[in-house]
């Protein structure tokens, strides 16, 4: 008797196959479980760094608890703050960027369109309009009913 099963190559490529499925089926399932499960491990390494600082702010400097804290949450917010004054001095030229590569994109497509849309013979063309037509006029009707 012949052996029936597929080569061992060809299993792991259909088991990473099936399992980058299941990953894509649960991500588009479930995105606010994923965000939920991202934001606790931030969460978690955000404590882990304040306690590591806090520890080693209170044993450097033989402090209480209440102090290496204040210390720490103070720090965290001259982070924060920092961040928020370096994004609001980078935005405006963020901004203008993706304001030109937006434009560049959309002059893109509308290249392509117009050259798809030359391309095309008249029985083409008409036929397109139809079927969008007839499109635009069903998603009206089905809204209004």
């Amino acid at each position: 008797m012949k052996n029936q099963l597929p080569p061992l190559a060809t299993q792991i490529a259909i088991a990473k196959k099936l399992a980058s499925l299941l990953i894509l089926i649960y991500c588009v399932i479930a995105p606010e479980q994923v965000l939920h499960y991202l934001l606790v491990v931030v969460h978690i390494l955000y404590e882990s760094i304040s306690l590591l600082l806090e520890e080693m702010v209170g044993h450097t400097f033989h402090l209480r608890k209440y102090h290496s804290q204040l210390i720490v949450f103070y720090l965290f917010w001259g982070v924060g703050l920092y961040g928020f004054y370096w994004l609001w001095r980078r935005l405006p030229g963020l901004l203008t960027s993706i304001k030109h590569h937006l434009l560049k994109q959309f002059l893109l497509v509308k290249l392509h369109a117009l050259y798809y849309w030359r391309s095309m013979h008249l029985s083409q063309k008409i036929k397109l309009m139809v079927i969008n037509s007839a499109f635009v006029l069903s998603t009206v009707m089905l809204l209004l009913s």
